[in-house]
């Protein structure tokens, strides 16, 4: 059996399938699953991640910091911010970040 192999840089290389085939199937199906739950993972984590700098960014949009300052206090560039903050106004439709802030319970607290 002939086995087709992508390589890292989108090279093919054909070679041989091993002799095990069961076995190797069973090995690959396993690194395969391996990879995925690694990548699910991951993407949950980033998912988890990014909410609690947009929860950060409200905290302190609400406390009235600028955009910059935020960057600063968080180590994210100031466009970065402000995509979250347009993320979290598109979320919470709002239309101008005075309403965001009077949405928001924490900027009663400020």
């Amino acid at each position: 059996m002939r086995l087709l192999v992508v390589g890292k840089h989108g090279r093919d290389r054909v070679g041989e399938a091993p002799s095990d085939e069961p076995a190797a199937t069973g090995a690959a199906l396993r690194v395969d699953h391996e990879r995925r739950a690694a990548a699910i993972a991951r993407s949950f984590s980033d998912r988890r991640r990014e909410r609690l700098t947009e929860r950060e960014i409200l905290s302190l949009l609400a406390a009235r910091h600028q955009n910059r300052g935020i960057a600063t206090q968080l180590g994210k560039s100031p466009r970065t911010v402000e995509v979250h903050k347009t993320r979290i106004m598109e979320k919470l439709e709002c239309g101008s970040l005075a309403d965001l802030i009077r949405m928001n319970p924490a900027a009663d607290r400020v």
